[in-house]
């Protein structure tokens, strides 16, 4: 992801176009991200309004955007249950355009830290000043490049709390890194975060990124990505993941294939069938 030294992330604004468009169908499950509307251009903001082509965008899109609004409201349950549980904190890894600090833990007593690339953490600031969304007190922006820096590099030095019970979250980001940058993650939260702090991440299936698009939305997904320079790099096979994990000092917790992550978070008729060459985890450090 070398471009993301001299530009924001492509594939985190479509993440946010997926999460106001899913905010704008009123009344639907889904409409729980007020503020991505305002990280877009104003020409993509008059859009989505359009209820017409609002539509047509969610039909030329769709398996995408069942599948990021699945995961919206299951990140935004993980972050609801870290402040129920007395977590300590909460990082955000690779946020991108990510609302969660602003619409769900502005007033908690728990720190949350942002980790992402500074050329897409100045945009969404940009975005966000324009809108006149100050940013919650407990907020802290941490830049990284996650293939040539690691966490320690950067979190130690940042107010984070090394031995606090912490929730990490982790998505839409491990399919775009190097399995060194993987594990270095990993290994940094399990050394540096109390026992029984919790990561939850996504992941695509190994053998997509060996040219196995069979999977539905597969074809499409790996077009898009590297039409835009951010490719898929990294997988993981899924019957493996608890060893996976157990090797690396996690308990699996959850783990969800795409009809599963469906089913739980968008199980009304209405919304299209999301993509299923991705699993959905949440793992604890022992």
């Amino acid at each position: 992801m070398t471009r993301l030294k001299t530009k924001s992330s492509n594939t985190a604004k479509l993440t946010c176009f997926q999460r106001a468009l899913g905010h704008s169908e009123v009344g639907s499950p889904i409409a729980n991200d007020y503020i991505a509307l305002h990280l877009l251009s104003p020409k993509v903001r008059a859009e989505i309004i359009d209820a017409g082509k609002r539509k047509a965008h969610i039909e030329r899109v769709s398996p995408t955007y069942s599948y990021i609004n699945a995961r919206n409201a299951h990140m935004d349950r993980m972050a609801r249950e870290a402040v129920e549980n007395g977590f300590d904190q909460i990082v955000i890894m690779g946020a991108g355009y990510d609302t969660t600090a602003y619409r769900l833990l502005a007033d908690c007593a728990l720190q949350v830290f942002e980790v992402d690339a500074p050329t897409s953490q100045a945009d969404k600031k940009k975005y966000l000043a324009t809108a006149g969304i100050a940013a919650p007190e407990n907020l802290h922006y941490i830049a990284i490049d996650f293939n040539e820096q690691s966490l320690s590099d950067v979190m130690l030095a940042s107010g984070y709390n090394a031995t606090g019970r912490t929730l990490f979250i982790w998505e839409g980001v491990t399919y775009y890194i190097s399995a060194e940058a993987v594990d270095g993650t990993l290994g940094f939260i399990q050394q540096h975060s109390a026992a029984g702090s919790v990561v939850a991440f996504d992941y695509i299936y190994a053998d997509v990124c060996k040219g196995n698009l069979s999977y539905y939305g597969a074809q499409e997904g790996v077009a898009y990505v590297a039409s835009v320079g951010e490719p898929f790099t990294y997988g993981i096979e899924p019957t493996t993941l608890e060893t996976f994990l157990a090797e690396r000092g996690y308990e699996l917790a959850e783990h969800y294939t795409g009809p599963e992550f469906q089913a739980r978070y968008l199980s009304e008729e209405r919304f299209p069938r999301a993509y299923e060459y991705m699993g959905n985890v949440v793992a604890v450090t022992k």
